[in-house]
């Protein structure tokens, strides 16, 4: 109880009172220590322990997980009997590895983990994301639906933020599988998930914001609009994945802009948000949108990556302002953001191929060459030198 409230040292007085202590004992005081960030007592509590369970081995890897020991957490975790090792526990280290920007060690984890729950989907997925590989989220986001794990909110949010790292919103292809597997959608049509939408007695937030993303993706923003709209009328409160569905249909960046600003205090413009309304500013030449919604991206999070700055840069040199590509280039310096290397991503038949500059490690790469000089020659004979 006392650990509860933050007093560890009458805790200890307590646990330090009792005569025959049981795990149950040792796991409470060791818990207890994890909780209030002294993991280094946590440590020395469960040297002292006769006996640990997987609790007390999860408590530890999460606490050292937590406060960025994730070596240390790693240690621990190999020490484990297989029979110790938990899904939680598992989960905890991949989320740790992400957390500390080990990427290859969180993927190598995930690859071996015996059994894999949305929890484990989810921390790659974000992981991915929020360490600027976005085409890695969103191939494995397209994994975890053909795995037929239905994604939740936090699933759709990383994916979002995946696509919109990658500048691709506009295809919607991995909401519109989303869209999908909740049945609002049947064979394409819009008026039959409309239909399946407006019959729904009791609808929850989960219904509106599947189905203004459904209308979204399909560029029919003033349907949307109504819809958020009467959201708002009836008391529904829209979160931050319905907003992004209607910003999807807006091919207008000033009326995006609007949405944004309009949107209520309890619901705050994410990264994701800011980087869609980037994405449709550069899509339809509206520097000044671009700007604007550069600007709030790297004030809202000061780790912005990679994207936010070429997306600009690649702005402004497209309007010739290539002072103002200097400026950006050298914010990117001075922040220590590295530009990745030129990277294009190509959909095809529903599937995702990436190429990056030098790099011939697609499968279907001398296809692909023998191809382009095929291409090449033919334009030769035609004169186009």
């Amino acid at each position: 109880m006392y650990s509860k409230f933050g007093d560890m040292g009458l805790a200890r007085l307590v646990f330090d009172k009792i005569g025959d202590k049981d795990l149950l004992v040792w796991n409470c005081l060791v818990d207890g220590y994890v909780r209030n960030g002294e993991v280094e007592f946590a440590l020395k509590v469960s040297d002292e322990m006769p006996k640990r369970d997987k609790f007390t081995w999860t408590c530890l890897v999460d606490g050292l997980c937590k406060c960025g020991k994730v070596e240390v957490a790693r240690e621990i975790f190999d020490r484990m009997d297989d029979g110790d090792k938990s899904l939680v526990t598992w989960n905890v280290m991949i989320h740790g590895y992400m957390k500390s920007g080990k990427i290859e060690l969180a993927a190598e984890l995930f690859e071996t983990m015996p059994k894999r729950s949305l929890i484990s989907w989810n921390s790659m997925i974000d992981g991915y994301q929020g360490n600027g590989c976005f085409y890695e989220a969103m191939k494995l986001f397209e994994a975890l639906l053909n795995e037929g794990f239905v994604p939740i909110n936090a699933t759709l949010s990383s994916a979002l933020s995946a696509v919109s790292g990658l500048a691709v919103l506009g295809n919607g292809r991995w909401i519109h599988l989303f869209v999908v597997k909740n049945g609002f959608e049947v064979a394409g049509v819009l008026e039959s998930a409309l239909a399946v939408f407006k019959g729904i007695a009791k609808k929850k937030l989960a219904h509106w914001t599947a189905i203004i993303v459904g209308l979204g993706m399909h560029g029919l923003a003033d349907q949307a609009l109504e819809l958020i709209t009467e959201m708002r009328r009836i008391g529904m409160k829209p979160h931050a994945i319905t907003f992004i569905g209607v910003l999807n249909a807006c091919s207008h960046a000033g009326l995006a802009k609007n949405i944004i600003e309009s949107m209520p205090v309890t619901v705050k413009p994410n990264k994701v948000i800011w980087m869609s309304l980037l994405g449709g500013a550069r899509n339809h030449g509206n520097l000044e949108i671009g700007e604007y919604a550069a600007r709030n991206l790297i004030e809202k999070d000061s780790d912005a990556r990679t994207g936010c700055y070429t997306v600009l840069s690649n702005m402004y040199a497209a309007a010739g302002k290539w002072d103002k590509v200097s400026h950006v280039r050298e914010m990117m310096k001075n922040r220590g953001v590295v530009k990745d290397a030129g990277c294009s991503i190509i959909e095809y038949k529903g599937q995702l191929h990436r190429f990056i500059v030098g790099d011939k490690s697609h499968p279907q790469t001398q296809d692909i060459y023998a191809k382009l000089r095929e291409i090449r020659e033919k334009l030769k004979l035609e004169g186009h030198v």
